[in-house]
Order: C-alpha cells, then sequence, then structure tokens
C-alpha cells in the first residue's frame, strides 16, 4: 500500500528547473496542480520539520488572473508550534512588478506625447489583451512623475539660465520657475512659485542652487532681477539679446501696429542692428527706400489721391521683396549658425551713435537710452565665455515642454506639478525604459509554461 502511494505522487509531481532562487532548486517543486511548494519545508517560526500541508492559496493579483496565470502557493502546519506558513514564488512577483513598471513608463511616455489617459487605456487593453481604464493610467503617470520629481542633477556648469513661466489654472495666473544649465542644457531647477517677483525668484534660487557652484547667469530683462541675483551670488549676470530685441519689435508695433511702413521697418532695424549684425537688412532696406524716393520723384499725376494710391502700392511691392530677401536670408542663417554675429561693446557702442542720428521718435530714444545703459550687462558673454548672449535654452525648453496651447488647459495647481515633473524628466533624458517588452515576454512565457490555465 505505501509503494502505491509513493508511485501515485511521483507521478503527480513534475519538478521544474527553476533559476535564481536564494535556497537550493532540489528543495522545491510545482505539482501537476500548478502549486509551488517545498520538499523538505522548514518551519520559520521554530525550525522545526514536524510540518504537514495544509492546502494552498491562490495568487490574488488581479494582473496575474488577467494574464491566464494560475499561481497555486503552498501552504503548510507546523505541528509543533501550530503556525501556518507558505512559500510565495518570488518570480511572479518581480513579474508582476516589471509589468507595472512598464505600463507605468509607457503611458507616463504616451501622455507626454499628447495622448488622453482615456486613449492610453484602450492602447494598453488592446495591445495587452486586459482591462485598463483611465483612471489607472492617470495614476500611473502620477506616480511615475512623483518618482521623476526626486532626481537629481549631479553635475553642472555652475552657469544657469533663469525664466519664468505663465500659466492658467482655471483661468488662474500661475508662475512656473525654471533654472538651465547653459553648458550642459540639463534642467537644474523646475517648480510652481506664488509670483514672479525678484524676492520669491532668488529665495527659491537660495534654496534650489545650494548644492551648486554658481559662476554666471543669463536672464530676461525683468527689472531689477539682475542686481538682485549679482547682490546675493556676487556672478557675472548677462541679459539676454534676444529679449531686448523683442522689446525693440514690441516698441514700433505698440507705436505703429503690425503693419510698419518701409521707413519705421528700417529705424527698427537699425535699433536691431545694434546688438546682433543686421547689416545685410538696413543696406537692403535703404536701398528699398533710394528706389520708392526715386518712384516718388518720377511720378506724374495731377490727382492727388491716384498718386498716394500709386506710391502705397510700390511700398507694398519693396516691403514684399524685403520680406521674401529676409525668408531666404533667415533659412541661409539657420544653415550657418554663425553668420548672424554678435556686436562687440565697441562695435555696439559705434552703432548706438549712428543709430541716434536717425531715430528721433520718443520711443526710439528711450530705447536707445536703455541699450546705453546696460551695455555692459548686454555684452557680459564676450567677458565670460561659458555665458551665451541669449537665454534661448531656456526658451527651447518651455517649447519643448509645454506649448502656448497646453499651459492654460491645466484644473488643478497639483497637475501642474506633475506636469513640471515630467516635462523635466523628459528634457533631462530620465525617460529611458527599465523594462522592455522583450523582457516582459519573455518572463511570462516562463511563468505561463508553469502556472498556465489549462485548457
Amino acid at each position: 500500500m505505501k509503494s502505491v502511494q509513493l508511485l501515485e505522487v511521483q507521478q503527480r509531481i513534475v519538478t521544474t528547473p527553476v533559476k535564481n532562487f536564494p535556497l537550493p532548486l532540489e528543495r522545491f517543486l510545482i505539482t501537476a496542480q500548478g502549486k509551488y511548494k517545498q520538499l523538505n519545508p522548514v518551519c520559520p517560526h521554530c525550525d522545526s520539520r514536524d510540518v504537514v500541508d495544509n492546502g494552498s492559496y491562490c495568487c490574488e493579483a488581479q494582473l496575474a488572473r488577467q494574464l491566464g496565470l494560475e499561481v497555486k502557493h503552498g501552504h503548510y502546519l507546523c505541528t509543533r508550534c501550530r503556525k501556518s506558513f507558505s512559500t510565495p514564488f518570488n518570480g511572479v512577483q518581480t513579474f508582476l512588478q516589471n509589468v507595472k513598471t512598464y505600463l507605468e513608463e509607457i503611458s507616463f511616455d504616451l501622455f507626454m506625447q499628447g495622448m488622453s489617459f482615456g486613449g492610453i487605456g484602450n492602447h494598453l487593453s488592446d495591445y495587452f489583451n486586459m482591462a485598463v481604464d483611465a483612471e489607472t493610467v492617470r495614476r500611473y503617470y502620477i506616480e511615475h512623475a512623483q518618482e521623476c520629481r526626486n532626481r537629481k542633477v549631479p553635475h553642472c556648469s555652475g552657469f544657469f539660465g533663469v525664466d519664468c513661466q505663465h500659466l492658467k489654472v482655471n483661468g488662474q495666473a500661475a508662475v512656473r520657475l525654471s533654472v538651465i544649465d547653459v553648458v550642459t542644457t540639463k534642467n537644474i531647477v523646475d517648480v510652481r512659485i506664488l509670483a514672479e517677483t525678484n524676492e520669491e525668484i532668488v529665495d527659491r534660487l537660495r534654496l534650489f542652487l545650494l548644492p551648486y557652484d554658481v559662476r554666471g547667469f543669463v536672464i530676461d530683462g525683468k527689472r531689477g532681477l539682475r542686481t538682485a541675483l549679482q547682490e546675493e551670488y556676487d556672478v557675472p549676470v548677462q541679459l539676454c539679446l534676444f529679449h531686448v530685441q523683442k522689446l525693440i519689435i514690441e516698441d514700433y508695433r505698440r507705436k505703429y501696429g503690425k503693419k510698419l511702413s518701409l521707413l519705421q521697418t528700417r529705424n527698427m532695424y537699425m535699433e536691431l542692428t545694434i546688438l546682433q549684425n543686421h547689416d545685410v537688412e538696413v543696406q537692403f532696406l535703404n536701398r528699398q527706400l533710394k528706389t520708392l524716393d526715386e518712384f516718388s520723384r518720377n511720378m506724374w499725376c495731377q490727382k492727388q489721391e491716384l498718386r498716394e494710391k500709386s506710391l502705397a502700392a510700390e511700398e507694398r511691392r519693396l516691403l514684399s521683396e524685403f520680406y521674401g530677401f529676409r525668408s531666404s536670408l533667415q533659412r541661409c542663417r539657420r544653415k550657418n549658425s554663425p553668420y548672424l554675429l554678435t556686436r562687440t561693446q565697441e562695435e555696439m557702442r559705434q552703432k548706438l551713435e549712428e543709430a541716434r542720428l536717425f531715430l528721433t521718435e520718443k520711443h526710439e530714444k528711450k530705447r536707445l537710452d536703455m541699450l546705453e545703459k546696460n551695455g555692459e550687462a548686454l555684452t557680459t558673454f564676450l567677458r565670460v565665455k561659458q555665458l551665451p548672449p541669449t537665454n534661448n535654452i531656456t526658451e527651447h525648453y518651455y517649447a519643448e515642454t509645454l506649448t502656448k496651447t497646453d499651459k492654460k488647459r491645466f484644473r488643478s495647481l497639483s497637475a501642474i506639478s506633475h506636469r513640471i515633473a515630467a516635462a523635466r524628466a523628459r528634457w533631462n533624458s530620465w525617460m529611458s525604459p527599465s523594462v522592455t517588452l522583450t523582457d516582459l515576454m519573455l518572463q511570462f512565457a516562463w511563468l505561463f509554461q508553469l502556472f498556465g490555465k489549462p485548457h
């Protein structure tokens, strides 16, 4: 009778090679019914071997059931201390954690590419043949964003671009402060602040830049910020040239509207060329003005109204020629970045004096005085080679991570915090997957061979 029972047990038990176990392989079995058990169990409470089988319990993870895995963990009872224990299969827990990590990372990446939570859930449900709803995807995204928020940039150059982006939360204003390493282009700080005041910005920089050796800043033209940074850190601060050029363009548009005349366009470029070499545009516009003057002198017309219409049409034609020339020039400059050269401090002073001879409007004089007053701050990059002349790196960061359309769609401040963390992770290339789909498929094939539900 005993031999018959032994034969029956040998037929029922299937020994399966399983890798990476903390204990020797021969001590574990997987039965034909999918029960994972120990061959010679020892009570973990009293180290007794007086142990008897006490059934099993199934893995309750919903993901395992959805994937068709029925894992039974062996359950035992110690006859000495009357305590029970089980033998969990660690490989299943590792696989389930890897699946969750993969779903978090893919949800995070797809949402940053513009897909909605519902769309991501449908995509994952179809791809993995299991139910993934929008709320689950949202939870995955938030968990991964929180992990990214705690990551630090280990190395930096000490030269930082500082800028703020204005957001909207249900129509209410919010401000995002970002600090980019202008040499390594890594994001150092990306946080939401109460208001864009110099005191608030310096307070946050004092806290977040404490681990770093601060050597210089690039900022926009915010009033008083350069003085506040120099008082706090005593380092060189470069004013962004493009921000100043933007102010010049806004001066003319505020004064004359979007459609500038040929003379107004030439005057605007005479201001722009003080900071960067736009002499080609100025020379082209001067030729167009000369052509318009010759057309006016040579045109004979008795009716004043007809004469004005003809002059306006000729001016529009000459402006159209300039816009075409400027477009081709911009394409050339994009291919040859050194073509648009910055000025030295002496060249800026010389161009400033030339501009004063032609520019006599009140707003023009005011802007020229500002350029003269901030000449040293606008040319800091000439003396500190690591500082760029513009804050373009920070502007590119904003353009890549939060567009003008998206930045007005937030419903809560926590949503901004999660999106900022995600944007920073994506910019710093922290989104490389830790678990690949190939790894998951190999693990699943191995587990299904062991614990797949019989059909």
